[in-house]
């Protein structure tokens, strides 16, 4: 089975947070949202010790080192991705 791919977007209600997929019905893939609903606190877990990790390993102890485009992207995307998840977008 297949998650329904993004965007998905945490809206806060009066009764807390609900989660709208923009273009799809609610009830699309149930099974696989959630499981990946259920792995999101591991999967954000492993992404902030791999961006932290590569901090240290690659500009910390390379101080001056550019990132070549790509990477730099994808790094900043990842440090995005989490700070969206942490509500610290």
């Amino acid at each position: 089975m297949k998650h329904t791919p993004g965007p998905w977007t945490a809206k806060e209600t009066i009764g807390g947070f609900q989660i709208f997929h923009e273009a799809l019905p609610v009830r699309v893939h149930q099974e696989s949202n959630a499981r990946l609903i259920a792995a999101a606190p591991d999967l954000l877990d492993a992404l902030q010790a791999m961006v932290s990790q590569f901090a240290e390993s690659y500009l910390i102890d390379n101080p001056g080192w550019k990132l070549p485009d790509d990477m730099n992207k994808t790094y900043n995307k990842a440090r995005a991705t989490i700070a969206k998840a942490i509500g610290d977008e």
